[in-house]
């Protein structure tokens, strides 16, 4: 199967025909951090995950899901309009965590895809989701490329639901994707080589929104 990217920009497949939900992992410990990162402030005055919430693209605004485990008590008053799926065992890592997130989001609907995000890719904008969104046809996966890589935030339409759901432990949607080879259109996004794993990481990013 050969994907490509439909253009004009507003892809009428995906606007007619695709039901599309946005699912975004933050879940975890964030250990290397010291705390939520979730929780942290940008210079915005922001945290992190309000950030995420406020550049929900419009097209899947009513079918966002956010997984949360740690730190849940304390992120989950943030988490306005949209559905939060606690993971009691997100300790076991992140593939743990988006399993069963994708396992919540097929009980709740007939979606024909899932866009993946990760909480802490700060720098991802509402235009770049848009982008994905834009790539969105029947059986192939749409990823971000960065840094000379696959990753999130990704796009993988119903035929890869099984497989996202078997995944376990640390391993996320990269592994899926660099096993995934025809089917797969890769997308430009160096917004999304910034993430937040340590207090430094957020200090350089801060730095850099403040230049």
């Amino acid at each position: 199967m050969s994907c490509r990217l439909a253009w004009p920009r507003r892809n009428l497949f995906i606007e007619d025909f695709m039901k599309i939900a946005y699912l975004i992992l933050a879940a975890g410990q964030a250990s290397r951090f010291g705390s939520s990162k979730q929780l942290a402030r940008l210079p915005s005055g922001q945290t992190i995950i309000e950030q995420v919430i406020t550049r929900l693209p419009e097209r899947v605004r009513e079918d966002t899901y956010v997984v949360v485990g740690a730190y849940r008590d304390q992120i989950i008053p943030l988490l306005r309009g949209v559905t939060v799926m606690v993971h009691e065992n997100w300790a076991a890592g992140l593939g743990s965590s988006l399993s069963h997130g994708v396992a919540q989001v097929v009980d709740q609907g007939a979606y024909d895809a899932i866009l993946i995000g990760l909480a802490d890719q700060v720098a991802v904008t509402m235009a770049d989701l848009d982008r994905m969104l834009d790539g969105a046809s029947k059986g192939c996966v749409v990823c971000a490329r960065y840094a000379g890589q696959r990753g999130v935030p990704a796009l993988f339409p119903k035929e890869k639901f099984a497989e996202l759901i078997a995944l376990s432990g640390d391993s996320g949607a990269k592994k899926l994707l660099n096993s995934t080879a025809g089917d797969v259109m890769e997308i430009d996004l160096p917004n999304a080589q910034y993430d937040i794993d340590t207090v430094r990481d957020l200090e350089v990013f801060a730095q850099g929104q403040r230049d």
